[in-house]
């Protein structure tokens, strides 16, 4: 391979014809019309500072799927471009792994084998999943209507995502969530994905306070709907505007597979303790704070000022809307004694001899 370039714009035309030689190279199958595209940063045209920088290839060819990583060492904030190959397809990421998502998907296995080793499973009659009571994940810091509403425990809009409704839930979260969840990371940056992750989590408990309010229920899968809705926001956008980094490669097909997944991801609302309310306000509020993150990526400034407002707009009506279901609604005072209410709903199966 070649010697690393000494300026900015002999750097942009090496990167490109020796990203493009090295991926030709490795897949035999590989279009030679192929392009590719260095996604910009803040800090020059390319996105790397390629001046002492030193670029390596490697390479992993499966059939007609090649995998290219080109990185950069030379500041201390290293840059890396990983560019997934298949055809004419292109996917740019910022950073090499998805940590947050590990970290919550532990997070997730920690709270889960707590509550079983401390309350044990439920019967399969009151809990499909394979998993705890619904008063064990209720103290453990599930979405609860009444405690929310009427006492205020508002500490629940935040724990509640890091709970799962039994062992087959979690598994296809975590299945999930290390897999695309990581993706989105790497994509768009540890920061980003992070407010979108929170923010989903937040909308999907207050949904499902005005939409489930007799009932206790998890939060783990609405957050994660919620990521799929800022990547939609970011495909309409990207296939609306002409944008900073406008590096899309047939948005119509990734838009189509993205509500594909969503509809697979609602799926999980089978599960109980999971309900589809939740899974709406999770996606409603990862589209709109997806629209707002990512406007400032819209070159024009008229466009970003434009897409900006909608997404305001969208955030306000969405919020009146869920204030009026929330005013309306009428949590079910038993949920302030959450065991009585489900040894009441049944009788013959339900066990109150939780350790926490």
């Amino acid at each position: 391979m070649s010697s690393p370039p000494r300026n900015k714009n002999e750097g942009d035309s090496t990167l490109l014809s020796q990203t493009k030689k090295g991926a030709l190279g490795m897949g035999k199958k590989m279009k030679e019309k192929r392009q590719d595209y260095i996604l910009p940063s803040e800090s020059d045209d390319t996105g790397i500072d390629s001046q002492g920088s030193s670029w390596t290839l490697s390479s992993v060819g499966t059939g007609n799927w090649t995998m290219a990583t080109i990185g950069t060492n030379a500041t201390t904030d290293s840059a890396y471009l990983e560019t997934i190959l298949r055809g004419d397809d292109l996917n740019y990421v910022k950073q090499k792994y998805g940590n947050l998502s590990i970290v919550m998907s532990v997070l997730q296995l920690f709270f889960l084998t707590m509550l079983l080793a401390l309350c044990g499973f439920a019967p399969i009659m009151i809990n499909p999943a394979i998993g705890p009571y619904p008063d064990a994940l209720s103290v453990a810091g599930a979405t609860n209507s009444y405690a929310i509403l009427r006492q205020f425990q508002v500490w629940r809009l935040i724990t509640t995502p890091l709970l799962s409704a039994g062992v087959l839930h979690f598994l296809c979260i975590v299945g999930i969530q290390l897999e695309l969840g990581a993706f989105f990371e790497r994509e768009w940056g540890s920061r980003s994905w992070f407010i979108i992750y929170m923010s989903s989590a937040v909308g999907c408990a207050l949904c499902d306070c005005a939409f489930n309010p007799n009932g206790v229920s998890v939060g783990g899968s609405g957050p994660l709907i919620g990521l799929f809705g800022a990547k939609i926001g970011e495909l309409i956008m990207l296939m609306s505007f002409r944008t900073v980094d406008s590096y899309l490669v047939d948005g119509l097909h990734q838009l189509f597979a993205m509500l594909f997944t969503v509809f697979f991801v609602s799926l999980l609302t089978f599960f109980p303790y999971v309900e589809p309310g939740g899974h709406f306000g999770g996606f409603i509020t990862g589209f709109i704070t997806g629209m707002i993150l990512f406007s400032s990526r819209i070159k024009h400034r008229r466009e970003q000022k434009i897409w900006f407002i909608c997404a305001l707009i969208l955030g306000v009506v969405s919020l009146v809307f869920l204030l009026i279901y929330i005013i309306k609604s009428e949590p079910n005072e038993d949920l302030a004694e959450v065991c009585e209410y489900y040894e009441n709903m049944h009788p013959e199966n339900y066990d109150c001899q939780c350790a926490l």
